[in-house]
């Protein structure tokens, strides 16, 4: 999977359009089969600082379920 910055790879989630975000990089991740749990570890990695700090206190993130922070990040910025 492409890292941040690198050409083609996903555009930086700043905050906003969570649902275009997630789906962006739901598709990424089942191009390079990455299974769930990990797509939680990486997650943060595709967002600015701000954002990045914020999705690594929810508990998804905590505990590498990514259903369970899809769910909080929508809530969050929805």
């Amino acid at each position: 999977m492409l890292r941040p910055g690198q050409p083609g790879a996903l555009e930086v989630f700043t905050g906003e359009n969570i649902s275009d975000c997630l789906e962006s990089f739901n598709a990424e991740c089942e191009l390079y089969d990455v299974k769930a749990d990990p797509r939680a570890a990486r997650f943060p990695h595709y967002c600015n600082m701000e954002v990045k700090d914020i999705i690594m206190l929810l508990d998804g993130y905590e505990s590498h379920d990514w259903n369970q922070l899809q769910v909080e990040m929508k809530k969050f910025y929805w």
